[in-house]
C-alpha cells in the first residue's frame, strides 16, 4: 500500500443507516458515511448521504455530499424528485449567511438565507460537529439539502430524554422546532450523533430512526479539504 493510501486508511469513518417511517410503515432509508480528519486548524468532516423515499404519490432519491470545518460548511446534492432531476448547492458565507443554488436542468434559482436566525441544513443534523447548532434556541431556518425546501420555526432549548437505538435505550438531548406545519423533534446522543427525528417532509410527517449504535471513532492525519470555498457559480451545477 502506498504511503498516501495508508494515510487515507487512517481517516476515521462511521456508517449509519436510518429507517424513514410514515404512519408506522417504512417508506425509505438514509445511509450516511462520515469521515473525520484531525488537523491543526481544527477537525474536518466529510458527510456523504444516500436517501430514498417511496410514498404513495411521491418518490425521491438523493445523494448529498457535505464538508465542514471550524470556518463553515458546504454541500451539493443530485436528486430525482417525482421523476424529475434536481441539483442543489449550498455554501455558508463568512458572515454566516447561506447561499443556495437550485437547478432543474432548465433554470437556476439562487436564494439567500440570512444569519439573523440560526440556520441548519439537514446535513448539519447528520454532522456530529455541527449538531451543536441545535443548542441555539430561537428563530431557526432548516434547509433541506435534498430538495432546497426550507422550514422556518422556533427552536426550543434542549431537554433530557431517552431514545431506542438497536433495541437499547440511550440518553439523548431532545430539541424541538415549532413551525406552522407542526413540531419537529431531533434526538442527539452525547457524541453529537442524531439518533432519531420527526418532521414534516415531502408533504407528510416523517420519522427517522438509527438502526444501530454508531461505531467508535478513530482519527486520521490526512488533509482532504484545503479550504472551504465561498464561490458557487451556475457552471458548478
Amino acid at each position: 500500500m502506498s504511503p498516501l493510501l495508508a494515510a487515507l486508511a487512517l481517516a476515521a469513518d462511521q456508517h449509519l443507516v436510518y429507517d424513514l417511517v410514515v404512519s408506522g410503515q417504512v417508506v425509505g432509508t438514509r445511509e450516511v458515511d462520515i469521515r473525520y480528519y484531525a488537523r491543526p486548524g481544527g477537525e474536518r468532516r466529510v458527510i456523504d448521504t444516500h436517501t430514498t423515499v417511496q410514498l404513495a404519490n411521491r418518490t425521491l432519491e438523493a445523494r448529498s455530499n457535505g464538508q465542514s470545518n471550524p470556518r463553515g460548511a458546504t454541500f451539493s446534492t443530485a436528486a430525482t424528485v417525482d421523476g424529475k432531476g434536481l441539483q442543489v448547492q449550498g455554501v455558508q458565507l463568512p458572515e454566516g449567511d447561506w447561499r443556495l443554488l437550485l437547478s432543474d436542468g432548465r433554470t437556476v434559482n439562487e436564494q439567500s438565507v440570512r444569519s439573523s436566525a440560526t440556520i441548519l441544513t439537514t446535513l448539519d443534523l447528520l454532522d456530529p460537529g455541527r449538531t451543536a447548532l441545535l443548542a441555539n434556541p430561537g428563530a431557526t431556518t432548516l434547509v433541506f439539502a435534498e430538495t432546497g425546501d426550507q422550514l422556518v420555526g422556533t427552536l426550543a432549548a434542549g431537554t433530557s430524554a431517552t431514545a431506542t437505538v438497536g433495541g437499547t435505550r440511550i440518553p439523548v438531548t431532545r430539541y424541538t422546532l415549532s413551525s406552522t406545519t407542526g413540531t419537529a423533534r431531533f434526538d442527539v446522543d452525547s457524541n453529537g450523533i442524531l439518533v432519531a427525528s420527526e418532521l414534516a417532509w415531502l408533504g407528510v410527517p416523517m420519522s427517522a430512526s438509527l438502526r444501530e449504535a454508531p461505531p467508535a471513532r478513530a482519527f486520521g492525519t490526512v488533509e482532504t479539504i484545503e479550504g472551504m470555498g465561498t464561490r458557487v457559480v451556475e457552471g458548478d451545477i
